[in-house]
């Protein structure tokens, strides 16, 4: 078993093709992240793809104050609305 959790396609590629394709989640990049940080060579990274993943998975993470790390943080006030003037 590889590294990484992927499973396969089920596609009808045929073995002169290089074979079926795996399918390999964002969910298991982080997790594969988290548990082999040290074996990561960034130098072989798509640079926008691995920061658009990252920055992804901090709006999910709450900070410290409560709020998710994409919350504003002034207030949200409801505009009301008077008419034209």
């Amino acid at each position: 078993t590889g590294m990484i959790k992927a499973s396969c396609r089920m596609t009808e590629r045929l073995p002169e093709q290089g074979g079926d394709i795996f399918l390999i989640t964002e969910a298991s990049v982080v997790a594969f992240i988290k548990a082999h940080t040290h074996q990561i060579n960034l130098r072989k990274v798509d640079p926008l793809w691995f920061l658009d993943l990252v920055h992804h998975q901090l709006a999910l993470v709450p900070s410290r104050n409560g709020r998710r790390n994409g919350d504003s943080l002034e207030p949200q006030e409801k505009e009301e609305c008077h008419g034209d003037k």
